[in-house]
C-alpha cells in the first residue's frame, strides 16, 4: 500500500514475467478527507469537476491499455527469442520418433548441421495434478505434452460439489473434458498412451507403448498407486531379489532364473527387458487374466502366489497348491505403471506409495517433478491442482534457468 495525505492505494503484487505474463492491478480508497471546500461549490460545478475528472481517469485507462498492447507485441518478440536460444543451447540428440527430423527444421533449410529440440516437458497423467501441470507449463512458453491411458479416478466420481466455481454441482467426467478442451486450446499435445518405464541417459525418456518420448523434465501425475498385494517376502526382500525396474536390475539376473509379477502390458515391457539377460522368466498372474501376449519363451503361471520366499535374497516363490518355484529375482509389474512405480525406476525417494518431494514439487532426481494424489495427503481435487500449478510452474522456472 502507498499512503497519499489524501487516499490509499493498493497494488495486489504487480509482477512481470519477461516473456510470458504482466499483472498491473490498482486500487484506491479515500479515508477522512477534506471535502469543506467542495461542498460549497454546488451541484453543478461538482458534476462538471467528477465528469472531468473521470475524463482523465479514462484518458489514463488508455494510455495503460495501449502499453499493455505494446508489451504483448515485445513479450512475443522475447518468448521467440528465448526459444531460439533454447534451441541453440539443447545439446545433440539422436533422433527418435517424436522428435524433429533434420528435413522437418528449420536449420536444415539454412544449412545448420546440428539436430535439437527446444526445451520441453512430458507430463504423465491427465487428470486434474497432470492438466493443472500442463496449463502452468504451456502459459510458461514451454512444450508440454501430456501422456495418458485415458479417464482416471476424477471419471468415477458422480458429483462434485466441493470444487470452487460452480454454482451447480458437477460430474467427474463432465470437469475432465472442459480441462482437457482448455489446455488444448493452449497447445497442450495430449497423447493416448500407456506408460510402461521411466530411464535416463543424457535426458529423462517416458517409454510407452508408443514410444520414447525424451523430455528435460518429466512430472508424474498418474494418481495414487494401487495398492501392493499383501504377499509374504514383497517388501521384506525389496532390494534383496525384489525388484520395480527391469530396465535398472536386469544386469544382476544375467544367467539367472527369475519371475515377473503382473498380466498386462506393464509386465510385458519388463518381460521384454529381461528376455535377452536372464536364463529364464515365469509370468505370475497372481490369479488375475492375461491381458497382452507374452512370448512364448516365457513360462506363464496363474496361480496366487502364497510367499516370496529368501532370508539374505530371494530364492523362490510359494505358489496356492504348495509349489516353489526357485527363482533369484522377482520384477513387480502388477497393473498399469502408476506414479510411484515410475519413479523407482530412476531410484527416486519414495515412503510406502508415496512419492518424496520437495517444497517445488521435485523429486529427488533433478528434473522429475510429481503432483498430485501420487504425493500423499488430501486426496482432493482442489489439492491436486495446487500441486500441479506448483510443478509445472517450478519445472518450467528450472529449465528457462538452465
Amino acid at each position: 500500500m502507498e499512503e497519499n495525505r489524501d487516499y490509499h492505494a493498493y497494488r495486489y503484487g504487480d509482477y512481470l514475467t519477461p516473456g510470458s505474463e504482466l499483472k498491473i492491478e490498482h486500487s484506491v480508497v479515500c479515508e477522512n478527507v477534506d471535502i469543506s471546500t467542495l461542498i460549497t461549490m454546488g451541484t453543478d460545478s461538482l458534476e462538471a469537476m467528477r465528469q472531468g475528472s473521470i475524463d482523465g481517469e479514462q484518458k489514463a485507462y488508455e494510455l495503460v491499455v495501449a502499453a499493455a498492447k505494446q508489451w504483448e507485441q515485445q513479450a512475443a518478440a522475447t518468448q521467440t527469442i528465448n526459444r531460439a536460444l533454447e534451441y541453440l543451447r539443447t545439446p545433440e540428440i539422436e533422433h527418435t520418433g517424436n522428435q524433429w527430423k533434420d528435413t522437418d527444421n528449420w536449420r536444415a533449410a539454412v544449412g545448420v548441421q546440428r539436430s535439437n529440440t527446444m526445451s520441453n516437458i512430458v507430463i504423465v497423467g491427465s487428470g486434474p495434478a497432470g492438466v493443472s501441470a500442463a496449463l502452468y507449463a504451456v502459459r510458461a512458453g514451454v512444450q508440454t505434452t501430456v501422456l495418458t491411458k485415458g479417464s482416471g479416478a476424477l471419471a468415477r466420481a458422480e458429483k462434485i460439489e466441493n470444487y470452487y466455481g460452480f454454482a451447480q454441482p458437477v460430474s467427474g467426467p463432465e470437469l475432465e473434458r472442459r480441462s482437457i478442451e482448455n489446455a488444448r486450446r493452449l497447445g497442450v499435445q495430449f497423447v493416448q498412451t500407456e506408460a510402461v518405464g521411466l530411464t535416463w541417459t543424457d535426458r529423462l525418456t517416458v517409454e510407452t507403448l508408443a514410444g520414447a518420448y525424451p523430455a528435460d523434465a518429466v512430472i508424474l501425475a498418474t494418481g495414487a498407486s494401487r495398492a501392493v498385494p499383501r504377499i509374504p517376502g514383497l517388501t521384506g526382500l525389496e532390494g534383496h531379489g525384489v525388484s520395480w525396474c527391469a530396465a535398472c536390475d536386469a544386469f544382476f539376473y544375467r544367467g539367472k532364473d527369475v519371475a515377473v509379477l503382473g498380466s498386462g502390458e506393464y509386465a510385458l515391457h519388463e518381460v521384454q527387458a529381461l528376455l535377452p539377460v536372464v536364463k529364464s522368466v515365469t509370468l505370475l498372474t497372481n490369479g488375475a487374466a492375461l491381458t497382452a501376449d507374452f512370448p512364448p519363451e516365457v513360462s506363464v503361471c496363474t496361480q496366487k502366489v502364497e510367499a516370496i520366499l529368501g532370508e539374505q535374497t530371494v530364492t523362490g516363490v510359494q505358489l496356492a497348491d504348495g509349489a516353489v518355484r526357485e527363482v533369484s529375482g522377482v520384477f513387480v509389474a502388477l497393473g498399469v505403471a502408476g506414479s510411484t512405480a515410475l519413479a523407482r525406476k530412476l531410484g527416486a525417494a519414495v515412503e510406502g506409495s508415496r512419492i518424496v518431494v520437495d517444497d517445488k514439487m521435485q523429486t529427488t532426481v533433478p528434473g522429475l517433478y510429481a503432483a498430485g494424489d501420487c504425493t500423499g495427503g488430501l486426496l482432493q481435487v482442489a489439492k491436486a491442482v495446487y500441486e500441479g500449478a506448483l510443478a509445472g510452474t517450478e519445472a518450467a522456472k528450472a529449465l528457462r534457468k538452465g
